[in-house]
């Protein structure tokens, strides 16, 4: 009467003996309604089992394929129909088939489903596929139980991520135990959770004496605030910016309480939220190399000391030739001021621009490993000024390898004034040492001449009109010779000597002089074999000599 349409069930039979029928209607409507939500609930359970990754399977009390998904055998590469009906020992080892008819007997006999059943299904090509499956009982409507159901999923990638991880904390392991260095770890409370074996070597612990115990225990108490603060700062900060605590240094106790420095290098072990759960530690005893720094420190500390003593130079530069150090005479020296240093003064700033070729050159051998000694150059104050230096450098080197230079400048302005000096002097000396050769020269022909002329004195009247005129050459000849003295006396100061002369060498020498004068002269000489040899001649002596010989 509203119009409304319905679903009905209508039954219509004849009356016995008559020809007319009786009929029963029954309102179907509700169960059509719930017929075909039943159909649709269905349709869409098979199109989620027909769509999903997982394989979805029913076996019945036999372990016979009753139905399964597309999942089932595309994986397995079989078709629909090779499956059906099959039984599920017929795609797994006999292990496994153990494993898995265990597994159906468990729900069966208890009603409670099991999950994670792993397995090892076989593909229709003969490989592996692991598996995890889980198994329930199917029941029919009345609830008897028919068979079994399940799910099963791939996990190959699972597997191989497991065994990578594996790989990886067994070379983790490895590199932990053979490691020299301490490779531990703690819970976020600062207990010791694990402890690699170079831990007895280094302390004198064993590892099954720190496990359970905290970190600071075995610590110096100068490191105790230390470490704590560290760790504090780190977890405070947002959980996107914890990135370990780095590297820092800190004082270890060992077993037997002798006192290390050790370096240590931490990072966070989180959760899949990011929060710490724990700390990764890895520590490395360097005793040695604060021991080493130390003596590096006092040696520098001497050597700085040291340095601002000497009048001279000392200076040091990097490997870019910027001088990094400069003693306080050399800043004096040099005009300079700290602010300098700190502008990047170079070594080419301080030698004349015509000395730099040569700087570099010397430098260059002087990397190549050459001793280039002693090298004199042009240095060139702050003010512009000039004055020449004795410069020597040497490499400074940190474990075989350059890292810059050292050296000291000496100021030679003075050895420079003193050489100029000496070279003036050399020269005067030489003049003198010439000036007297000449003289003592000069003296022998002076010599000659007066010899001559006392000669021809001795033998002439003194009233004869040349007499006067030859003792006014005597007087001419002796006021020469007082010159050739005074050219000696200048010359006292040279190298010349007066030497041990040989008379008989000298008359010979003398009378040779003589013949040559005329060309009709012929002079006979006769010397005693004993005569004497004499210091030095007067002019009296060489007269005396000429007049007895000639």
């Amino acid at each position: 009467r509203a119009g409304e349409t319905r679903n009905i069930f209508l039954n219509i039979d004849m009356i016995p003996g008559t020809s007319r029928s009786v009929a029963s209607c029954m309102d179907i409507t509700e169960r059509i309604r719930a017929e075909e939500a039943l159909r649709k609930r269905e349709q869409s359970y098979k199109n989620i089992i027909e769509t999903i990754q997982e394989a979805y399977y029913e076996v019945d009390l036999q372990g016979n394929f009753t139905f399964f998904n597309p999942s089932v055998y595309t994986k397995l590469g079989y078709l629909y129909n090779e499956l059906t009906g099959v039984n599920f020992r017929d795609y797994m080892n006999d292990d496994d088939e153990r494993k898995v008819f265990e597994a159906y007997h468990h729900v069966y006999v208890t009603g409670e489903p099991v999950t994670a059943l792993e397995f090892a299904a076989k593909t229709r090509n003969g490989g592996i596929i692991p598996v995890e499956a889980s198994v329930s009982l199917r029941k029919n409507n009345h609830g008897d139980v028919i068979g079994f159901k399940g799910v099963v999923r791939d996990i190959t990638e699972r597997k191989d991520v497991e065994k990578a991880l594996r790989k990886s904390e067994e070379r983790y392991r490895l590199l932990a135990e053979n490691s020299s260095d301490v490779i531990c770890t703690f819970s976020i409370d600062g207990l010791f959770t694990y402890v690699s074996p170079a831990i007895k070597a280094f302390s004198g612990y064993s590892p099954g004496e720190l496990i359970g115990k905290p970190f600071d225990d075995f610590l110096m108490p100068e490191s105790h605030d230390v470490a704590r603060n560290i760790l504090a700062s780190e977890i405070a900060k947002p959980s996107g910016k914890r990135r370990g605590s780095g590297r820092f240094e800190l004082k270890h106790r060992t077993k037997d309480m002798l006192v290390k420095d050790i370096e240590v290098t931490s990072n966070w072990i989180l959760d899949t939220q990011g929060e710490p759960v724990g700390l990764q530690v890895s520590t490395r005893d360097i005793t040695e190399r604060k021991q080493s720094e130390e003596a590096l420190r006092r040696s520098e500390e001497r050597f700085r000391d040291l340095a601002e003593m000497l009048p001279e130079t000392v200076y040091e530069a990097d490997l870019e030739g910027t001088i990094t150090y400069v003693n306080k005479s050399g800043m004096e020296h040099f005009g300079l001021e700290e602010k300098d240093l700190g502008n990047g003064l170079k070594m080419k700033d301080v030698v004349a621009p015509k000395e730099r070729s040569k700087m570099q050159e010397n430098l260059a051998s002087l990397f190549r490993g050459e001793n280039t000694g002693l090298d004199e150059y042009l240095a060139v104050r702050k003010d512009g000024s000039t004055f020449p230096v004795l410069a020597h450098s040497s490499l400074i080197e940190r474990n075989s390898r350059p890292m810059g230079l050292r050296g000291f400048l000496v100021d030679i302005t003075e050895k420079k004034n003193l050489e100029s000096l000496l070279l003036h002097a050399q020269r005067m000396e030489s003049l003198g040492t010439l000036a007297g050769g000449i003289a003592h020269d000069f003296n022998n022909l002076m010599m000659g001449i007066l010899g001559n002329i006392s000669i021809m004195m001795m033998q002439m009247d003194e009233k004869n009109g040349f007499y006067e005129r030859l003792k006014n050459m005597e007087d001419y000849v002796k006021r020469g010779s007082e010159l050739t003295k005074q050219l000696l006396g200048f010359a006292q100061g040279g190298k010349y000597e007066v030497k041990v002369t040989d008379i008989k060498e000298f008359i010979r020498g003398s009378t040779d002089m003589f013949a040559r004068t005329r060309k009709e002269i012929r002079i006979h000489t006769r010397v005693s074999k004993n005569v004497w040899p004499v210091r030095d001649l007067t002019h009296e002596a060489v007269a005396l000599i000429l007049n007895l010989y000639l």
